[in-house]
């Protein structure tokens, strides 16, 4: 699954209720929520870290609460199925960008 969105730093919502709503929502199966989870915390701890560390952070600047019809595709989930091979790739080259 891959999905794009912005999550506010100083909201209540905890990543795990997201991930079981947006499970629910796109009818996944439950063993997902916690893998979703776990990649929005693991996000928003590099977020926090970079602007600890003033990494080069520049926020874009708010223009519109609405997004250009023409960016919708790219502000959706996307489900797709992978192999064992496939998934193992990607899973390396995730971890080949943390490094």
């Amino acid at each position: 699954m891959r999905d794009r969105f912005e999550w506010d730093v100083g909201s209540d919502l905890t990543p795990e209720e997201f991930s079981r709503q947006l499970a629910a929502d796109l009818g996944i199966g439950g063993e997902f929520v916690s893998m979703i989870a776990h990649e929005i915390h693991e996000q928003l701890y590099r977020f926090k870290q970079d602007r600890l560390l003033d990494r080069g952070f520049e926020p874009e600047p708010l223009f519109s609460g609405f997004r250009p019809t023409l960016e919708g595709e790219e502000w959706c989930p996307a489900l797709e199925t992978l192999n064992a091979e496939e998934y193992e790739k990607i899973l390396e080259d995730r971890e080949r960008s943390i490094r």
